[in-house]
């Protein structure tokens, strides 16, 4: 499916947009443009705090630069800092936006001047300061700047200046993963799975995707050339491709059989709807007669919400579609207003089958609630993620665009879904059986309260995603689904007993034959439907497709309903009957059931899902078995012991963990009957990364049956001892090959030493992106084989570089990492292409000796430390939570060998990052990290 593929060439567009159509940019500042826009024009008036926006925009503005630094002075102001440059600004006298944003002018003003940095203009402070301000507001208003907006604008398009085609990397090289049959590429006869060798002459050995895509994109009309190696051919391939306007397909189809249809749709640009109706003529001719659609919305989170509408408009010719409000609730000056549907452009009458989950969002959640709510079709699968807003772009700079919430979208009815979502006609839900770790889908939102967090403020909902002024839509059209499907999908590593290799496995019982498997489709379990092919173990494709071969052509949502109901009901039979036989693998009593109340995660149940969350613990007994600490890279059984206490019956009951590490969050225990008096135990694997630092995590523990949490959460800590940070020097030599035509090939020998007491693992060594066209890395990297403490090893490096003259210097990075913890050294040099260079010394990193560092702590908190440097320091920054507490470069001619830090923390609830970053006048930059555990005052 389309999704599946590397998305090199596109991401995809994360909100409902309207570009603005005010878009010309005058002489004014991007903050004198943004200003009267937020304060006319954001949805909801009453989430803009002008102190708190002053606030987070100030203090945005020290990540422009390493020698930028802004501080709390006292209880009301902040002092910023720029190399001993101080000005104390007031914020909590601010009274309105309009004073916010002209602090944020004066300021950048002051700062630009002291910096007089070539790669901080006054534009990035400007637009730092804005950002900042808006991520006030919520989680979809921001700042677009430079390849960001070129990317955005590219994906709002949907198309592009190259040779259309989609590149990932693939067994370690630079293969075309699809190339699109209508473009410069499909034309050119480049295949699926060809490796691209080179791009314009330049080794792709070492480049990254983004690098490839960056180089093989250009101008329109301008030829990129490709060398090409294709699997089954002695020699590679060259390909001259001229480069024109590419259309990204949005959309992807095939027939399945029965004459049914499929269609993907991956987002919503402004080419969609011509693309939907492309895929569907595409259908009708390969099938003759079509009996059914599938439209596959899964994972896609929006788009241009025009373009979705008609997507719903294929379907059906009458009613109104979408319609916007802002806050005020009247129409919005340059915003599409009401969407009604047109005869010209409906195209499809049949019966259609709609599949959404949690990451169907905004555009794609217009067309799954149109559909049901026009009654047009039937939706399939989980609740809709809830994005019930529009944003709005608008130019602010040649290189800046702010998009901004502006509107709420309401659906056929007036039906408002922001913070809910739709909900599916046919709910379902998987359990993951693991032998290691079973995962169930028991998704809740937790209370912040009970995570020890804050609440958010006022008017922004759980989701950072502001409703402004109008309730959420939860009658019975969308409160709860009318049918339910859980199903269990059964890893080998879950059964007692394993089929012999290759045997045979039947195929479940189904209308048709299943799609098509690919590649090793073996069945290895028992249960039909647990490894093989994806299409084939997509149940929600295959009931879907069921449905439709049952339906007739004029069935609609209700008809659709009346023919799944049948159908989940025996799906739900089998699939119950397979959980309960798999659970009895490992003595886990399960009573089936085919009333799956509990995958109700929708409006209906939200209320009463927080009540049982907040409500005390039901009677019952839990206790969580861990290691006293866990130390990374090691692994461990974790054990959950529960008995009931109580006098009845607890049915299917399961537990969920929420932790901050990673080792332990979201891990899932099933527990299946507890009878009165009745003890079980359940175990999980916990493996912390090997990377993990040490660190204090708290855990929260919810049990939950069919209908829900039962009751607030058991708690406790985890401690997890992370490995020693491998600390490894570097230092080189050149040799230079001239070739014919000027160029010259730097041949570096990187030799490594393990400073550390402790062994390291892998070391992967490399040269960083030189950023010049005109120089080429010739290898990735190489990998070196575990060092003990003292041991050198070496690694062999080319640059290429193509006109010595023209560049005299190559500006280059080596980096060594330790893939087992993820500690680097990083140097900096100017490596010379005329004269070869000598040994350079021992690059030694400096070191971090913390004094004061608590694993718990409320409120503020001190850190005190020193860096300590083999060679003389140049700059050290200490960052707490991402919020620079100390920065300072030492000034040209001063040597520093050791610097401390002294600093008051203001620690958040949860875990802390303690950033030190490090660089010396050798050129060595080294990061270490360290963890504050904050807890509720």
């Amino acid at each position: 499916m389309l999704r599946t593929l590397l998305a090199s060439l596109l991401l995809l567009a994360s909100s409902t947009v309207a570009l603005a159509q005010d878009g010309a940019i005058d002489e004014e500042t991007l903050l004198e443009n943004a200003l009267p826009r937020v304060e006319s024009l954001y949805l909801h008036p009453d989430a803009i705090d002008p102190v708190k926006m002053l606030r987070a925009g100030l203090q945005a503005l020290e990540h422009q630069s390493p020698r930028l630094l802004v501080l709390e002075e006292g209880e009301d102001a902040l002092r910023i800092e720029v190399d001993g440059q101080t000005r104390v600004v007031p914020v909590d006298e601010v009274q309105d936006l309009a004073g916010a944003f002209a602090t944020f002018e004066s300021v950048s003003l002051w700062v630009d001047p002291l910096l007089d940095d070539p790669e901080v203009d006054l534009d990035d402070l400007r637009a730092a300061a804005l950002s900042g301000a808006l991520r006030t507001l919520d989680r979809h208003s921001r700042v677009i700047a430079g390849d960001s907006l070129d990317d955005f604008n590219t994906r709002f398009r949907g198309e592009l200046f190259g040779i259309g085609a989609t590149i990932g990397r693939r067994d370690d090289r630079m293969r075309v993963i699809k190339p699109f049959a209508d473009a410069p590429a499909g034309r050119a006869g480049l295949q699926a799975w060809d490796a691209i060798t080179h791009v314009d002459g330049v080794s792709t050995e070492a480049m990254s995707v983004n690098d490839a895509v960056e180089r093989i994109r250009g101008p329109e009309g301008v030829p990129v050339v490709l060398t090409v190696e294709r699997d089954g051919e002695d020699h590679p391939r060259i390909f001259v491709i001229v480069r024109d306007k590419v259309r990204v397909p949005s959309v992807d189809e095939t027939l399945l059989s029965g004459n049914i249809g499929y269609v993907e749709i991956g987002r919503f640009s402004k080419k969609t709807s011509e693309e939907f109706v492309a895929a569907l003529q595409s259908l009708r001719e390969q099938a003759g007669d079509l009996k059914g659609l599938v439209l596959d919305l899964r994972g896609n989170q929006g788009g241009s919400m025009v373009h979705a509408a008609r997507i719903v408009n294929a379907f059906s010719e009458e009613g109104l579609l979408v319609q916007t409000e802002g806050s005020d609730g009247k129409r919005v000056s340059g915003l599409t207003w009401k969407i009604p549907a047109q005869a010209k452009y409906k195209h499809y009458d049949g019966p259609v089958v709609v599949l959404v989950d949690e990451s169907t969002a905004s555009g794609s959640e217009i067309v799954a609630g149109g559909l049901k709510f026009l009654n047009r079709g039937l939706i399939l699968g989980h609740q809709t993620f809830g994005k019930g807003t529009v944003q709005k772009v608008y130019s602010l700079a040649d290189d800046v665009s702010m998009k901004l919430t502006v509107a709420r979208y309401l659906l056929p009815g007036e039906r408002y879904i922001n913070s809910v979502g739709v909900t599916p006609d046919v709910m379902t839900g998987q359990f993951w059986l693991d032998g290691g770790n079973p995962t169930v889908p028991d998704a809740f939102v937790e209370p912040a309260s009970l995570a020890g967090l804050e609440a958010l403020d006022g008017g922004l909902d759980e989701r950072h995603n502001p409703g402004a002024g109008r309730a959420p839509t939860t009658d019975a059209s969308n409160r709860a689904p009318t049918l339910r499907l859980a199903y269990p999908r059964i890893l080998d590593s879950w059964l007692a007993a394993q089929p012999e290799e290759g045997e045979a496995t039947p195929a479940p019982e189904q209308s048709g034959p299943p799609p098509e498997a690919t590649g090793d489709a073996r069945v290895r379990s028992r249960w039909p439907g647990d490894v093989g092919d994806a299409v084939f173990n997509d149940l929600e494709l295959r009931l879907a497709h069921e449905i439709l071969l049952a339906s007739k052509p004029t069935d609609r949502r209700a008809a659709l309903l009346s023919i799944a109901g049948p159908l989940v009901a025996q799906w739900a039979e089998r699939q119950s009957e397979r959980l309960k036989d798999a659970l009895a693998e490992r003595q886990v009593p399960w009573t089936p059931t085919t009333e799956s109340r509990w995958l109700d995660r929708s409006p209906g149940s939200e209320a009463g899902v927080e009540a049982r969350l907040l409500s005390p613990p039901p009677p019952l007994s839990a206790r969580l078995e861990l290691p006293e600490a866990l130390v990374a890279g090691e692994e461990y059984t974790g054990t959950l012991v529960v008995k009931n206490t109580g006098e009845v019956t607890y049915e299917r009951l399961r537990a969920r963990l929420e932790s901050s590490t990673g080792a332990l969050d979201d891990a899932s225990f099933v527990l299946g009957d507890l009878p009165p008096g009745a003890e079980r135990r359940a175990s999980i694997v916990v493996n912390p990364s090997s990377r993990a630092a040490s660190r204090l995590d708290t855990w929260r523990l919810y049990l939950i049956d069919d209908g829900g949490p039962l009751g607030g959460p058991f708690q406790g800590t985890v401690r997890t001892k992370g490995l020693p940070d491998a600390r490894l020097s570097l230092r080189l030599r050149t040799e230079l090959v001239a070739e014919p035509g000027g160029g010259v090939t730097v041949q570096a020998r990187v030799e490594v030493r393990n400073e550390g007491p402790e062994a390291t693992g892998d070391v992967r060594v490399l040269f960083g992106d030189p950023d010049d066209d005109r120089v080429e890395r010739r290898q990735r990297w190489q990998t070196l084989e575990e060092l003990s403490e003292g041991q050198v090893a070496g690694a062999d490096l080319t640059l290429h570089v193509r006109d010595a003259v023209a560049v005299p210097v190559v500006s280059g990075r080596v980096i060594a990492q330790d893939m087992k913890t993820g500690s680097r050294t990083t140097i900096e040099l100017d490596v010379p292409t005329g004269v070869p260079l000598e040994w350079t010394d021992w690059r030694i990193p400096p070191q971090v000796d913390f004094v004061k560092l608590p694993k718990k702590a409320t409120g503020i908190s001190p850190v005190e430390g020193t860096v300590v440097g083999n060679s003389p320091l140049a700059a050290v920054e200490v960052l707490v939570g991402g919020d620079k507490l100390f920065s300072r470069r030492v000034p040209e001619g001063e040597e520093i060998r050791a610097m401390p830090f002294d600093i008051a923390a203001p620690v958040q609830v949860g875990p802390n990052a303690v950033h030190v970053r490090i660089e010396t006048r050798d050129g060595v930059s080294r990061t270490e990290t360290a963890w504050v555990l904050g807890q509720p005052e």
